[in-house]
């Protein structure tokens, strides 16, 4: 029973992933030293700011830029010799697995001369930075965390999750009216690099038994004992992470996932020998209105009425008046001669059918089914 039923209820949802959690990090050199000539304000013979872009990774959890400027050529072969920012970053996270802390380690390459340094909020704001017509009322943006205004030398780290996505944008702003300046730029990006058992992270794999040992205990709701869900649950990760990958499993549509989730349930299932007799799932989501009415089940008739009335006789004769109420997925009768409430798990219900079961000793899964309304 539960190959055909219970499981499909579980399992038939999509399992996304992403990539979320920390376990190493790993530093990508995006921009290796690279040198940037930004004229002066009058010069008519280039231009006095320039834009920089690129593209950052997958998982980038915080980036780097390292800024030097000077007007004398030597002084910045120098920096391009003796300061590398890419080296830096992978030493510190070869020492302690991370760059939480990196820019307190860094320190600062050599500099001599200003210039402003804008990480501008998009693309949208490149043109207007470029062509100066800030000038002529327009505004272009920038990320006041990653910016510098006369700014002669540093490092400056990108933490702002509106910066941790995509192509980014710095901009470099030379306010010297006759003297052009000579700008060293690096840029490194720190992304998570997650041990993986084909393809599946430690915490991704957590996070998809979660999902699905939850919908059972919700489907099931006291059905089973914890312990037989948890180990459901568990082998059918076991087997779902051996045989797919993350990429596979996204990439499947409903229907593709039903039979690969009937089948390693039953594998499961038989394997861990679990004995889920008159087990059913029950219905999520109850609308109580569809239970007012007439209904008759295997061995009575009963009227459910409104404002929580409740009459019932049974085939033997013997008749009780009392209340009804729904709790979640339970429905609860209570009757007036023998002051006792018997709870029952509504397996399903429709305008026209009723489907539970009780939560006692007596596990019958009864059937009703709708004779009138009121």
């Amino acid at each position: 029973m539960i190959k055909q039923t219970v499981l499909f209820i579980f399992f038939l949802f999509f399992i996304r992933i992403t990539a979320v959690g920390q376990t190493t990090e790993k530093a990508i050199e995006l921009i290796q030293p690279q040198t940037i000539y930004v004229n002066s304000v009058v010069s008519m013979a280039g231009k006095s700011r320039k834009v920089i872009s690129f593209q950052l990774p997958q998982n980038t959890i915080r980036w780097y830029y390292c800024f030097s400027a000077f007007r004398n050529a030597q002084e910045v072969q120098n920096v391009k010799n003796t300061y590398n920012l890419f080296s830096k970053l992978s030493l510190i996270i070869d020492q302690s697995g991370t760059t939480s802390s990196a820019i307190s380690f860094l320190g600062s390459p050599p500099g001599a001369n200003y210039c402003d340094v804008y990480l501008l909020n998009s693309g949208n704001d490149v043109s207007v930075f470029e062509s100066k017509s800030d000038y002529l009322g327009n505004s272009y943006y920038y990320n006041r965390q990653g910016s510098r205004q006369n700014f002669i030398s540093g490092v400056v780290d990108v933490t702002d999750p509106n910066n941790l996505t995509g192509w980014q944008y710095i901009g470099l702003k030379n306010t010297d009216l006759n003297n052009g300046v000579s700008v060293v730029l690096q840029v490194v990006a720190i992304v998570y690099d997650e041990p993986k058992t084909n393809g599946w992270t430690a915490l991704v794999k957590q996070q998809v038994y979660e999902k699905i040992k939850d919908n059972m205990k919700k489907s099931l709701d006291g059905q089973v004992k914890e312990d037989d869900i948890a180990n459901l649950a568990g082998c059918i990760m076991t087997k779902l992470t051996h045989d797919y990958t993350p990429q596979q499993i996204s990439a499947f549509a409903e229907y593709e996932l039903k039979p690969i989730f009937a089948r390693f349930s039953e594998y499961c299932y038989n394997e861990l020998g679990l004995n889920f007799t008159n087990v059913v799932p029950v219905q999520a989501v109850i609308d109580p209105k569809k239970i007012i009415g007439k209904w008759r089940d295997q061995n009575s008739t009963f009227s459910i009425m409104e404002y929580g009335m409740l009459f019932i006789t049974w085939d033997t004769g013997r008749f009780a008046s009392g209340s009804w109420k729904i709790n979640g997925n339970k429905l609860l009768f209570t009757f007036n001669s023998w002051l006792s409430t018997t709870e029952y798990l509504i397996l399903e219900l429709t305008n026209n059918k009723l489907k539970y079961k009780g939560t006692g000793s007596d596990k019958t899964i009864w059937d009703a089914t709708k004779s009138g309304g009121f």
